[in-house]
């Protein structure tokens, strides 16, 4: 997805580089040495295997391949390999900037509705539940202890866990929102499998759904997912204006893959330029262009234990 460092917005940085570099390389001086014994120095206008054109001090002069001696063949046919890669370049350049546009127009609500209804098939599964409650068994000291510090440690533990990588990599296909059990089972994800991974742990830790909101946000590199989570969330509601609905509440944590070796920042301080959708077990909230937010989605009200281990010690009721 999703930004995040967005799979677009690295691949473009990366073409732009290797453009430059093509470029560079395919406009530097060049010696052609001729098979005569002399030697024409300028700058390589063009090779296409057969002729290559040089601009020389005195005009552009073309020469014949059976012109060129062996040493100097070998360094164009090299330039050839890069003028077809700057030629490549450019069409993958057009199809990122396509790929770019189709971020904006992914239905979010209706990626987060699949994840749910998946998440729920799956708890049937009596291997899966097994693995999920291992997993979650791992944080049941932290059920007692104030947000603040369930946040920090599911945080750094799942992004400890989970490597990153993107959807096309992981699934062939340009964006899949991963339940925590194909998480789990992969052991990797994008950033929006790893903020739904968190948000389902917190969750069992007895975090109320309305202090939590999964959040795509703009970033300079394009769009990405992060988990909010606070006490103050439920005063996030439609008709609200802003970035987030207004003033940013005090009180909310970030819970970011971006952030591996830190503690979850406050959101006042988060560098998020904006934020786009807002979405929990509950509801998808969108802001339209008008700054306002409005109700997406009302999702169909799912008991946990059907979508996450309850703890340990608490019977597991199977889902119906």
């Amino acid at each position: 997805m999703l930004g995040e460092a967005s799979l677009h917005s690295a691949t473009a940085r990366l073409i732009a580089l290797l453009l430059v570099s093509a470029t560079s390389v395919l406009c530097a001086p060049i010696t052609l040495e001729l098979t005569g014994g002399s030697a024409i120095k300028g700058d390589l206008v063009s090779w296409n295997g057969r002729r290559a054109i040089v601009k020389a001090e005195f005009g552009s002069l073309t020469f014949k391949r059976e012109q060129l001696s062996q040493a100097t063949l070998q360094k164009l046919e090299l330039t050839g390999d890069l003028q077809k890669l700057a030629a490549r370049i450019a069409e993958l350049e057009a199809t990122v900037e396509s790929l770019r546009k189709d971020d904006q127009d992914l239905d979010w609500a209706g990626l987060w509705a699949d994840c749910l209804a998946r998440q729920r098939g799956l708890m049937w599964n009596k291997e899966t539940r097994r693995a999920l409650s291992a997993y979650a068994e791992r944080f049941e000291k932290l059920r007692d202890r104030p947000l603040a510090e369930k946040c920090a440690a599911v945080n750094a533990a799942v992004n400890k866990d989970i490597a990153f990588v993107w959807d096309r990599w992981n699934y062939g296909i340009e964006e899949r929102f991963a339940t925590p059990a194909e998480t789990l089972r992969e052991g990797r994800g994008d950033c929006e499998d790893f903020a739904i991974m968190k948000y389902f742990l917190l969750r069992h830790l007895d975090v109320p759904a309305d202090n939590l909101l999964l959040a795509v946000v703009d970033i300079p590199k394009g769009l990405h997912m992060v988990l909010l989570a606070g006490e103050a969330l439920p005063l996030c509601q439609a008709g609200n204006r802003g970035m987030f609905m207004g003033t940013r509440p005090k009180g909310i944590v970030v819970l970011d893959n971006k952030n591996r070796d830190k503690p979850p920042p406050a959101l006042e301080s988060a560098p998020y330029r904006d934020a786009r959708i807002l979405m929990n077990e509950k509801k998808a909230l969108k802001k339209g262009g008008d700054n306002v937010w409005r109700m997406e989605r009302e999702y169909k009200p799912i008991p946990l234990p059907r979508l996450f281990p309850l703890r340990k010690a608490s019977p597991q009721p199977l889902p119906r």
